[in-house]
């Protein structure tokens, strides 16, 4: 997926596969039980190394200080 961004916050999780995911110039590897989350208006990007399964989360009504705050449990 080219760059893009979203009106509000997302978490991405890897289920199987590996992805590149980009954010702010900065390309990170992402493999199975990796999870990244973006506050809204973020430019990123998703590029597929392998075949993957990727749960995009988004929400209204979610922040990413609840995200932080649940995978710091």
């Amino acid at each position: 997926m080219k760059e893009h961004k979203t009106s509000y916050p997302i978490t991405v999780e890897v289920f199987e596969g590996e992805i590149l995911f980009g954010v702010n110039g900065q390309t990170n590897t992402l493999t199975r039980g990796d999870i990244v989350s973006l506050e809204a208006n973020v430019p990123h990007n998703l590029k597929a190394n392998k075949n993957s399964i990727v749960r995009l989360s988004l929400s209204k009504k979610d922040s990413i200080n609840r995200v932080k705050g649940v995978l710091k449990l």
